[in-house]
């Protein structure tokens, strides 16, 4: 079952993608613009921006090819459709990292409370 990010993603993914142009001499389809007009125009509040596009790059689906500012339109290069395996996929390894993470601070937590431990007898 698609989660709301998850929709959010490929609905960000296909405005991109319509819009997105051929360059034929690097055989690559490039998005140019500005993501917040086109969050704007898909229906998406600027507060799911980050989680979108760092999710949309996790998967593959876009790669940034150069950033854009307030005058300059960011660049990035089209990939690969979106699938919710693909999503899954990342979904999994993300909390996977994040509880592995916490375990290794534990256990530097630990190893250092018995090291004052040792020092202090």
């Amino acid at each position: 079952m698609p989660t709301r990010v998850y929709e959010q993603c490929v609905q960000v993914f296909e405005a991109m993608d319509r819009q997105a142009i051929l360059y034929t001499d690097e055989h690559q389809r490039y998005y140019e613009g500005y993501l917040t007009y086109l969050f704007d125009d898909v229906g998406l509040s600027l507060s799911c921006y980050s989680t979108v596009m760092h999710r949309l790059q996790a998967m593959g689906c876009v790669k940034q090819k150069s950033p854009g500012s307030r005058n300059v339109p960011s660049r990035w290069i089209i990939l690969q459709e979106p699938s919710e395996d693909l999503f899954m996929e990342h979904a999994v390894s993300a909390r996977k990292h994040s509880r592995v993470k916490e375990l290794e601070d534990r256990v530097e937590r630990l190893e250092q409370l018995v090291a004052q431990e040792e020092k202090a007898s």
